[in-house]
């Protein structure tokens, strides 16, 4: 059973859908009979938030990293619920402040995509970024056991919510030292450079 993750906001629900167009058995957050695609299931727990499968297979393979733009990912993870948030957190590691106001929501959301993106790395087979998903299609089809098939176009704004767009050097300033770090390192690693 296959794996694709992405750090929440990442686009999940539209690959889970294009996929499921072609007639792959896969759920979002859910088990489907072929693959899964799920940020939770990147790790394992006894358990999983109440909106999520709480029956995750013992292992996955492959496990394929999606990825979204970082200033697009963390603009939208600022409306992450806060349940969600603190499940995380547990496993990333990050601290998630009683009190919030948004500079602190947003420090959360840019700590959140960088620890959560470390940890994906270090265990995925394959990364790639939504924002190509036409492109990589041949080879994601080949990783995931599927035969090539046309790309089908879907509505790409499945799970969409309204937020405030943050500019990099905002979210960059609410970063402490060591994730404003890694943020620079991860852009370049998962090949954003262009497109900030």
């Amino acid at each position: 059973m296959f794996l694709i993750t992405g750090c929440g906001r990442s686009g999940t629900s539209y690959t889970a859908k294009i996929l499921r167009s072609i007639g792959v058995d896969v759920g979002h957050e859910k088990k489907g009979r072929q693959g899964v695609v799920s940020s939770i299931w990147l790790v394992k727990d006894t358990k999983y938030p109440a909106y999520h499968d709480q029956h995750r297979p013992k292992s996955f393979s492959p496990i394929l990293l999606q990825t979204r733009d970082p200033v697009n990912a963390i603009s939208s993870l600022t409306t992450a619920l806060e349940p969600s948030i603190r499940w995380n957190a547990r496993h990333i590691p990050i601290e998630v402040p009683d009190r919030m106001d948004e500079m602190a929501v947003l420090r959360t959301a840019g700590r959140y995509w960088v620890r959560w993106n470390l940890r994906a790395l270090s265990v995925c087979d394959y990364q790639y970024r939504v924002e190509s998903l036409e492109e990589e299609w041949e080879t994601i089809l080949g990783l995931i056991g599927e035969p090539l098939s046309e790309f089908p176009h879907v509505r790409k704004n499945l799970n969409a919510r309204k937020h405030q767009e943050y500019t990099w050097e905002t979210i960059i300033g609410a970063l402490p030292l060591y994730e404003r770090r890694m943020i620079g390192r991860l852009r370049q690693i998962l090949g954003y450079t262009q497109q900030l």
